[in-house]
């Protein structure tokens, strides 16, 4: 990949050490250049995001505000259209993977059943507005 050579036992001792010091004096255009290499030798969730994240925090096109109008927008629909709405979810978002909000221990896919299944008390806009949060706090550009 273009990085400095270590040694094995270098490698062994901590593969996060040894990374963090091959990447610390690169720019952020090769850091990224790096992660879609990566990404082309396998998928990963948490890469995606964070590449995801970089890429669209220098081309934000809309603002939060209009996100967030849109998002409301929305609430009446159904977004899934035959597809049950967690399936959506989940190819979006490993929601079974996400921690809960209110229940520590559990999956946030087990609090959107618990609310969208039994009780049908959050709608759209709740339900995008929490898995994004816990996406969020979860899965951060380190």
């Amino acid at each position: 990949m273009g990085l400095a050579a270590g040694t094995r036992d270098e490698a062994f001792a901590s593969k996060r050490n040894y990374v963090q010091g091959r990447i610390s004096g690169l720019s952020p255009e090769r850091l990224l250049q790096l992660a879609h290499q990566l990404l082309q030798d396998g998928a990963n969730f948490e890469l995606e995001e964070a590449v995801t994240r970089v890429e669209e925090s220098s081309e934000r096109l809309i603002s939060e505000l209009l996100r967030r109008s849109i998002g409301r927008a929305l609430i009446p629909f159904n977004l899934s259209g035959h597809i049950p709405f967690l399936d959506l979810l989940r190819d979006i978002w490993p929601i079974d993977r996400l921690p809960s909000r209110l229940n520590p221990g559990e999956a946030m896919l087990n609090n959107l059943e618990y609310h969208l299944d039994r009780h049908s008390d959050m709608n759209n806009d709740n339900v995008l507005e929490a898995v994004g949060e816990v996406a969020a706090e979860n899965w951060t550009v380190v």
